[in-house]
This record gives C-alpha cells, structure tokens and sequence, in this order.
C-alpha cells in the first residue's frame, strides 16, 4: 500500500503531473492530501508541458512558469489541448500552484533519447531548484500509457 511521505513543518514538497494534460488533476489531489497529513509544510503542484505561447503567465526561471492567479472555469466545447486551459481552470494551491515545467523536447525530432533526456532533465532539475523543495512525488494518471501518447 502506497503511504504519502511524511513532511515535517517548514519542509517543501511538490507533486508533479509528469504526462501532461489531465495529470494536473492528479497532481492536485495528491498535493491536497500530502499537504492535510502535513502540518506547517507547503505542498506545490505541477504538470509538466510542451513549450507553448503563455502570454499571461508568470515566468520564474527558464523552463518554469506560473499561472496567472484567477481561476478560469472550463467551458462545454472549450479546447484544451496545447494550452493551459486546465492547469488555469484548478484552485490555487500553495504559492499560486500550479507551476508549469515546460519540457524542451518531446522525443519526435532528430534528437536522441540521450539528448532528449539530457535536455528535459536539465530543464526539471533547475526549475525544482528555483522551487527550493525537498521532496518530489512525480504522477502520471495512465493516459499516455495507454493511447502511446
């Protein structure tokens, strides 16, 4: 059985929505239990994205990025896909939560999976460090393991 990780007071966690698209949704839920079970901890939330215009979005560092603070529900027949639409339509959690970590590639192009990982992973690892956490719980809600998305 899965137990969340203890933060103890004044420490920082983070979950992120490693997929994209509607693991924001996941990241949400697993950062509000984390943060219930967490007395004096701040818990952050994410989802990692494909670079895409964010005119009204906060940039904190190269590859990180904040959503603009008013909550934007979603419409019927609203199109999400390669926007933002659903990370701005969730509450705002800790610190404006949530944050945007832009991926650099997507693995489509000529680059190799060494390239590909170098470049991502550089782009996740200083983003978390401008977010000072000390614990990170990556989720992934199954969507692309099924569709080879």
């Amino acid at each position: 059985i899965f137990e969340l990780p203890s933060l103890r007071s004044g420490q920082r966690g983070i979950v992120i929505g490693m997929g994209g698209g509607c693991d924001v949704l996941g990241a949400l839920a697993f950062a509000q239990a984390w943060e219930a079970r967490s007395p004096g901890a701040t818990v952050l939330f994410a989802n990692c994205v494909s670079p895409r215009p964010m005119p009204s979005h906060e940039q904190l560092a190269p590859h990180l990025w904040r959503c603009p603070p008013n909550v934007v529900p979603l419409a019927a027949g609203d199109g999400c896909y390669g926007s933002t639409r659903l990370e701005q339509s969730l509450p705002r959690g800790a610190e404006g939560s949530p944050f945007l970590l832009v991926v650099p590639e997507d693995g489509k192009g000529p680059s190799s999976v060494e390239e590909v990982t170098r470049a991502n992973t550089g782009a996740i690892t200083s983003s978390l460090a401008r977010l000072r956490v000390d614990a990170i719980l990556a989720v992934d809600l199954g969507g692309d393991s099924l569709t080879g998305g």
